[in-house]
């Protein structure tokens, strides 16, 4: 039983797991970013610094950063 739990949990994880991540390095532009997640239809970009893991930047950071911005541009508006 604990090798077939085992087995299936490899499975499931293997299956969302990839080999080749996108990453980027920290000081590529943001919309250089954004087009190659949408690309590659994924929903994070691994950032490095010399081949160092500087962060992670996912759909829902790019999203609440798109809010705030929409949130200045038309605060306005009544």
């Amino acid at each position: 039983t604990c090798y077939f739990l085992y087995c299936k949990w490899v499975l499931r994880t293997g299956f969302s797991m990839t080999y080749d991540p996108y990453t980027a390095e920290i000081n590529t532009p943001l919309p250089a970013v954004i087009d190659e997640m949408t690309k590659q239809k994924i929903g994070a970009a691994i950032i490095v610094r010399s081949d160092r893991l500087a962060g992670i930047v996912t759909i829902i950071d790019i999203c609440q950063a798109f809010s705030e911005i929409l949130k200045g541009e038309f605060s306005y508006v009544s």
